[in-house]
């Protein structure tokens, strides 16, 4: 399996263990979290030099674009990832003095899996999903306070982010009616759109 791959999923693998292991041990999953963060930035910091001047694209599923999904690695992208996951580094060290609930580690890697995969994607559609994924994974978890004010936020969210997203589909739907793709790398290689359709679609991805 590609390097860029791996260092990409590491949080899924998290995701799925840590709920189980938190039966046993209550801070298992902050452990395997700082562990599991810890090796992803040691793995991008060894693949980043390969990366230095050059841009690996890879074509999921053997798919090529306007028909598959692209992950697009460069020095900015992996950069990037790199301090994503030494935030999630810093937290789950910070969490080891707090009781979280198993779902809590589940949501937060996840929430980290999306993060870190927008910056890599070269495909509007997928940018779109990850920002879903995070969008509800950022609400389930100020929902799993039992606070009221964080149920109170959540809902606040949900309407504000429903709205955004709807917005930003519509800009998508928009852009891919007008260049027939929502590879990146095409639409910027592609011709100019209309000037019109063009703010629409913009502020629509603005929200």
């Amino acid at each position: 399996m590609n390097q860029i791959i791996i260092f990409l999923i590491i949080p899924v693998f998290a995701a799925f263990i840590t709920p189980a292991g938190s039966l046993i041990n209550k801070k298992f999953g902050s452990i395997l979290n700082a562990l599991l963060y810890l090796f992803a930035i040691i793995m991008g910091i060894l693949i980043y030099p390969s990366l230095v001047g050059s841009t690996q694209v890879i074509a999921m599923g053997g798919w090529k674009p306007p028909f598959g999904i692209n992950i697009v690695a460069d020095p900015l992208a992996m950069a990037a990832g790199i301090i994503m996951y030494f935030l999630g580094f810093l937290i789950a060290i910070n969490n080891l003095n707090k009781e979280r609930p198993a779902n809590y580690n589940l949501l937060f890697n996840l929430f980290i899996f999306s993060s870190v995969v927008m910056v890599f994607t070269g495909d509007l559609f997928n940018l779109f999903v990850m920002m879903e994924i995070g969008a509800i994974t950022v609400m389930a978890i100020s929902a799993s306070t039992n606070m009221k004010a964080g149920t109170r936020g959540s809902f606040k969210y949900v309407v504000n982010s429903g709205l955004v997203s709807m917005l930003i589909l519509a800009s998508i739907g928009l852009m891919y009616s007008a260049l027939g793709t929502l590879n990146i790398a095409q639409i910027a290689a592609g011709p100019a759109m209309n000037s019109y359709l063009a703010f629409i679609v913009g502020a629509g991805i603005l929200m």
